[in-house]
Formats: C-alpha cells, sequence, structure tokens
C-alpha cells in the first residue's frame, strides 16, 4: 500500500457519529496525507444551522480544505478527481467564513467552561467498591465454590436455583468478610446492585434462614425481547433521556465497526465489542420508561431512535437476514420491552411512527395495535411521510442512521428527506419518466392520495432545477411513474 502523499494542507470537517458519509470523507483526506479537525454537529445546534447556512447544505460531512468550501464526501472525490485539490493545497489557507468561526470559538469557550465544571467524574474508591462486589458477586455464582442452590416449592411455584439470606450471609463469612455486620452490608450492597435479590422483590437482604433470594441471572426473562433477559430494577429516567444514551451508544458501536468507504458494517466484529455489552445492558432501562409523559415530537424522536437501534441490537444479537422470509420474521419478530409491553421493529414502525396503518405486506390490511391493545395509545397520527427516511432497516437501499432529539426533529426529518430525496429521485423531462424509491411505492398512501399529490410532496425536497422540471410535468400531466430496485442486501 502507498504511503500517504506528504502535504502542508489542513482541513475542516463537520460530520455526526454513525454517518458512513463521513467516514468516507475523513478516509480520502488521510490516504491524501491532509491534518483534519473533525467538528461533530450533533452535539451543537448552533453549529450545525450554521454549518448549514453559511455552507449551503442539509447533510454531512461537510468539508473544508485550506478554509476552502468543497462540500461533501461525493464533491471531495470530484474536486480530486478533477485535479484541483492540489490547487487549494497549495494556496495559502483562507479564514473560515466570519460567522462559521465565530460559533466555533464560542463553542469552544463552552466546552471548556463545562469541563471546569463537571463533576461527573466517579471517585476512586467508589471504582474500587464496584470491583470489589463485582468479584465478590462473580465467586458466588460460580457453581463449585459458589453459595449452594436449591429448589423449593412455594405454593404451586417450584422456585428454582434459590438460596436463604442464612445460607448467603454464611458464604460470605467463609469467603473474605470479617463479621457478621460486614457480611450483612456487604450482602445488602450486592442486593442494591441488583446483583441479588428477594423473590418476590419485597424483602431487603437479611440473614434469615427462611428468606429466599436468587441471583438476577437466574429469573426467568419477563419477555423475549432483546432487553429483557433480566428485570430492570432501579427507577427509571424520562424515556427521553434513554434514549439520548441509547442513540449516543449505538452510533459508537455503529462507528466502531463502519468500513473505512463508509458502506459495510461489521456486526459479526461488534459481537465480541466491549461497546455492544454497554449498550445492550444499557437498552434494560427501556422496560420501565413512561411513554405517556411524552409529547408528540418526544415521543417521534424516541421511536425513530429505537428503530434504528433495535435493527442494529438484532443483527448483532441474531444475524442478518438474507432472504425475503427472514427479512419478514426478522421485523415482526425483533423487538424491545418498553414501558411493559414488547415493541417489535413492526409494531414501531406502522404501529407508532406511522399512526397505526397496516404494512404493506398485509393482505388482511389489519392495523397492528387492535381496539383493545394498550399500545393504541402511542400511536402518532397524522404519520409524517418524512419518518421513512429516518429509519434505517439495515439494507443498502435505506437511509443512513442519524441523531433525532425532540429539539431538532422537524431539522433532522427535513435533511433526512432532501437527502434522500435528492439522491433517490430521477426527473426526466423530455420523457417525463420519473424514478422514485420502492418506498414510495410500498408506502404511497402515506404520501398523498394520488400521483400528482405524491409528487407534490417531494417538490421543495428536489434541487431547484430538477424541482422546476418535475413541477412543469405535473402542470401538464405528462409524466411516468417508475420504481427503482430495492437493494435489500444488508449493509455488512
Amino acid at each position: 500500500m502507498e504511503a500517504p502523499a506528504e502535504s502542508s494542507g489542513s482541513a475542516l470537517i463537520f460530520t455526526t457519529p454513525g454517518c458512513p458519509f463521513c467516514r468516507r470523507a475523513k478516509n480520502v483526506l488521510r490516504e491524501k496525507g491532509i491534518e483534519y479537525q473533525e467538528i461533530d454537529v450533533s452535539t451543537d445546534p448552533n453549529i450545525r444551522s450554521t454549518v448549514q447556512q453559511v455552507a449551503g447544505r442539509k447533510t454531512v460531512p461537510v468539508v473544508y480544505v485550506n478554509g476552502v468550501l468543497v462540500g461533501g464526501a461525493d464533491d471531495l472525490d470530484q474536486v480530486i478527481q478533477a485535479g484541483d485539490l492540489e490547487s487549494i493545497l497549495q494556496k495559502q489557507s483562507e479564514p473560515l467564513p466570519e460567522a462559521l468561526a465565530s460559533v466555533l470559538e464560542e463553542s469552544s469557550k463552552n466546552e471548556e467552561k463545562e469541563t471546569e465544571t463537571s463533576t461527573s467524574e466517579v471517585p476512586e474508591e467508589v471504582k474500587e467498591e464496584e470491583k470489589r462486589l463485582e468479584a465478590i458477586a462473580t465467586k458466588m455464582r460460580d457453581p463449585k465454590q459458589g453459595v449452594k442452590t436449591k429448589t423449593e416449592l412455594k405454593g404451586l411455584t417450584v422456585l428454582n436455583n434459590v438460596f436463604t439470606g442464612a445460607e448467603a450471609l454464611d458464604w460470605l463469612l467463609h469467603n473474605g468478610e470479617e463479621d457478621y455486620e460486614s457480611a450483612l452490608r456487604t450482602g445488602t450492597a450486592l442486593q442494591e446492585r441488583h446483583y441479588l435479590h428477594h423473590i418476590e422483590h419485597a424483602e431487603p437482604f437479611t440473614a434469615s434462614p427462611s428468606k429466599l433470594y436468587m441471583f438476577v441471572e437466574e429469573e426467568a426473562p419477563i419477555s423475549s425481547a432483546l432487553n429483557a433477559r433480566k428485570p430492570f430494577l432501579k427507577p427509571a429516567r424520562s424515556a427521553t433521556q434513554v434514549a439520548g444514551e441509547l442513540r449516543r451508544r449505538i452510533l459508537e458501536l455503529y462507528d466502531e465497526a463502519l468500513s473505512k468507504d463508509g458502506k459495510s458494517v461489521s456486526y459479526s466484529q461488534l459481537a465480541a465489542s466491549p461497546t455492544y455489552a454497554a449498550y445492550r445492558e444499557a437498552t434494560e432501562e427501556l422496560q420501565r420508561v413512561d411513554l405517556y409523559s411524552m409529547s408528540r415530537q418526544e415521543k417521534m424522536a424516541f421511536f425513530i431512535n429505537v428503530y434504528n437501534a433495535l435493527v442494529v441490537h438484532g443483527f448483532v444479537a441474531e444475524g442478518t437476514p438474507s432472504s425475503f422470509f427472514d427479512r419478514l420474521f426478522f421485523y415482526s419478530r425483533t423487538k424491545y420491552h418498553i414501558d411493559g409491553h414488547d415493541y417489535s421493529l413492526d409494531d414501531i414502525e406502522h404501529g407508532v411512527l406511522r399512526g397505526n396503518r397496516p404494512k404493506s405486506a398485509s393482505l388482511l390490511k389489519q392495523r397492528p395495535f387492535g381496539p383493545k391493545d394498550p399500545r393504541r395509545f402511542h400511536a402518532i397520527p397524522p404519520v409524517d411521510p418524512r419518518i421513512h427516511f429516518a429509519l434505517n432497516c439495515g439494507a443498502k437501499s435505506c437511509p443512513p442512521i442519524k441523531l433525532y432529539t425532540p429539539e431538532n426533529l422537524d431539522e433532522g426529518l427535513e435533511g433526512a428527506a432532501s437527502a434522500f430525496v435528492e439522491g433517490e429521485v430521477d426527473v426526466d423531462g423530455d420523457s417525463g419518466a420519473v424514478t422514485l424509491s420502492k418506498i414510495m411505492d410500498w408506502y404511497k398512501e402515506d404520501f398523498g392520495s394520488t400521483p400528482e399529490e405524491r409528487l407534490k410532496w417531494l417538490l421543495p425536497y428536489l434541487p431547484k432545477e430538477k424541482s422546476q422540471v418535475l413541477a412543469k410535468l405535473i402542470k401538464k400531466a405528462r409524466f411516468t411513474i417508475q420504481y427503482s430496485k430495492y437493494d435489500w442486501a444488508v449493509n455488512e
């Protein structure tokens, strides 16, 4: 492999985590030996809006080289192929546009203040105590040297792998604890940190010979959902907070296994990742979030993010679907347990985000949530067609994963729609042929009740020239609609 070419130039690239086009652009810059500074626009709405205004682009990446706006990943490729990059690098660096330089300086000052006032660092003694308890719990669960478990009958219920408080305390006394009080404190701490619990979740840890306890891992899953292998017993944060953390974690995970050219994800590589293990554990909090407390904007952003995260989680945990029937069952079977109920990928897309509309493959046109299904209260009518460009099903023809918050939801959906429509819609003014994504065929009723309405819906999202051509075709009723083949191959 050739060594990167030496370059005296520098670049500034605006990105978001998990963005395949951003990864591709960064890789090109590295190959050209160009040092770059990366700015994550997802962390600061002021930077994001300023970049859009100054660069005239709704999508990332946005690349500046020596102060000159190059554009996105495709633009960078074109500049290189045309041989224009060398001339940009040889020129003296230009200053960034004033508005952009100002917002970056302000953001930098805010970051410094946050760093100075941050108190999030966990004290060392707390970390050491957590390590100690984890080591004790691991040894305590060991079949050979751990506490002896047994099977008990309580009423008509058979309880497997249980032990009494007295048996646990005795084991602790024989495995490092100095006295009764010390062993009791450790047993209580193990219960507080959810290594073990009372069989009815009703009693604190005691040395009682009649109170029964079990390890959390031994409890039967509350559902077959991917996040329900053990119950989440702590009080849950707000659904928006939980979704925000999952969004951050899944993008870290996605970014970790994204190829250099941004075109594929190594899901098998993710399975062994510590990042994946941390993400999997974080999803358990979804069991207890309160969906009823959320506004429409919050709920829409929440379920878009959860859907995109669940697809990646499902691919890692269950493997990628390879046939029509695999896909059919994957999207109906892969689910999270949220606020006391199971939500599959199909439930989230069609039941919640499409306002409880039948899915396109439904022959009986049956609604996902029936009249007595409590999940029907979380459906979001009327359907916003832009959600189709925000959901990533893991196939190569799907839109890329992006960040959505209640605050930037409309802006984010506008950007996702613009990027997808610009790349997937083709208009031939001579023949009148309009080529659309298959998504607009499957969900045509979401975009309008007639072909004319659906094409009019596209106009604001197309580049100016293409939009004008399509508007003329609609006015003269001189158009034919065709659909491009959908690439169901997994982006692996």
